[in-house]
C-alpha cells in the first residue's frame, strides 16, 4: 500500500500564520542589523523542537544539534544520527527520542548519551514524537478527507504500549509532564480525559510543563493551567498563539504568536492562574528588560515564534526562540542570556 505523509494541523497552521505575516510585515533587515552585530547561524531554517537532558540541549531544524545548557555560541551537529530528516524531539528524563523520516517511511529512534548510541524503538512507525516526561508516539492514517490519529507511548526506551482506546479524528497537539494535548482536549498517559469545570474543549494551540507537576495549555483567546485536579484560566491577548513555556525564576508564561511573544506573570509560584496578568514587554517584570525592548522589537519581536523555550539559569535565565521570517534571511534558532548576552541575536 502506499504510504502518504500527513502533515499535523500545527504544521499547516505555522506556514499559514508566515504567509499572512509577510504580507503585513515589510523588510526590516536594516532595524535588525543596526542594532546589534549578528552571529554566524548554526541552526537554520524552521526548528522542529529544543529540549534538555541534564546539562545539554537539543533542537532539531531536520537535522539535530546540540550545546551546553547556559552556554553562549554555536550549536554542534550532532553526527552518526539515524537516516531521515529528523522531525521532532522528545525527552523521558535520560533519554532523547526523535522522530525520522526517508522516503515516505518514519521511525523513532532513542538515544542513551552514556553510550552516545542510537536504538530503534520496535514496531514504531509513527510520524511525530511528542513528551517532556512520558514520550507519545503519533501515527496518523488519511482515508479520503478524513485523517485519524492513532496514539501510543514508549517506555524504557524500547516498549512501546498498545495504542489508546480508539483512533481519534483530533490532532495532536504536543505533550508535557504525564500528559498529551489534543485540540480538543488534555488527556493523560493512559488516554484518560482530564475535563472538568473550566477546562478547555476545542482549538488548544499548545502545551508546557508548569510548577509542582501541573501543565499550562492554551489556546486563542485563554491560558489554562491543569494542577491534576483543578483547572483555572486568564485570557492571554496574544495574535495566534503558537506555543508557550514557562520561566520558573519569573514565575511567568511566555506565549509565542504571530509577533514576538507574550508574557503572563503568575501571582506567585503555586499552580494557578487566579490573580495572574498579562503584562508588556519591558516593564519590570517582563523577560524583555527596559534597555533591551527596542531591539526585540525590532528583531524577534517582528516575527512568528514557534517554538520558544526558556529556562533559569543560575540567577539569570535563558530564552530560545524559532523565528520564522517570511524572507528566510533570519530563520532559525535565536537566544537571548541574562546576563551574558542581553540581546536577541542568531544562534
Amino acid at each position: 500500500m502506499k504510504k502518504i505523509k500527513i502533515l499535523f494541523a500545527a504544521t499547516l497552521a505555522v506556514s499559514l500564520v508566515i504567509v499572512l505575516s509577510a504580507c503585513k510585515n515589510p523588510p526590516i533587515f536594516a532595524a535588525i542589523e543596526q542594532e546589534v552585530k549578528l552571529n554566524p547561524a548554526s541552526v537554520k531554517g524552521r526548528v522542529r523542537g529544543i529540549v534538555e537532558i541534564s546539562n545539554t540541549l537539543y533542537a532539531s531544524n531536520g537535522k539535530i544539534w546540540y550545546k551546553e545548557k547556559g552556554k553562549t555560541g554555536k550549536w554542534s551537529e550532532m553526527k552518526d544520527c539515524p537516516s531521515g530528516l529528523c522531525t521532532g524531539l522528545a525527552v523521558d528524563g535520560p533519554n532523547l527520542y526523535a522522530a525520522f523520516e526517508q522516503s515516505d517511511t518514519f521511525t523513532i529512534h532513542w538515544y542513551d548519551p552514556g553510550t552516545k548510541s542510537w536504538t530503534k524503538v520496535p514496531g514504531s512507525t509513527a510520524q511525530a514524537v511528542f513528551g517532556s516526561r512520558a514520550i507519545f508516539a503519533i501515527e496518523s492514517r488519511k482515508s479520503g478527507n478524513a485523517t485519524t490519529y492513532t496514539i501510543r507511548t514508549i517506555t524504557g526506551g524500547s516498549t512501546l504500549s498498545a495504542a489508546w482506546a480508539s483512533p481519534t479524528d483530533k490532532a495532536p497537539v504536543g505533550a508535557a509532564g504525564l500528559y498529551c494535548l489534543l485540540e480538543n482536549g488534555l488527556y493523560k498517559n493512559d488516554g484518560t480525559p482530564k475535563n472538568g469545570s473550566g477546562s478547555p474543549s476545542s482549538g488548544l494551540k499548545g502545551i508546557c510543563e508548569g510548577p509542582a507537576n501541573s501543565v499550562f495549555v492554551v489556546d486563542n483567546t485563554k491560558l489554562y493551567c491543569y494542577d491534576g485536579t483543578h483547572w483555572t484560566s486568564t485570557a492571554h491577548g496574544v495574535s495566534n498563539p503558537q506555543s508557550i513555556t514557562y520561566l520558573h525564576n519569573k514565575h511567568l508564561v511566555l506565549i509565542s504568536g504571530i509577533k514576538g511573544y507574550g508574557e503572563i506573570k503568575l501571582a506567585g509560584s503555586a499552580p494557578t492562574l487566579a490573580g495572574a496578568q498579562s503584562i508588556k514587554a519591558g516593564s519590570a517584570d517582563s523577560s524583555v528588560p527596559p534597555g533591551n525592548i527596542l531591539q526585540y522589537n525590532n528583531s524577534v519581536g517582528k516575527y512568528v515564534i514557534n517554538p520558544i523555550y526558556a529556562f533559569e539559569n543560575g540567577t539569570g535565565y535563558v530564552i530560545y526562540a524559532g523565528v520564522n521570517d517570511p524572507n528566510t534571511k533570519y530563520s532559525g534558532l535565536w537566544g537571548f542570556y541574562n546576563p551574558g548576552q542581553i540581546e536577541w541575536n542568531r544562534e
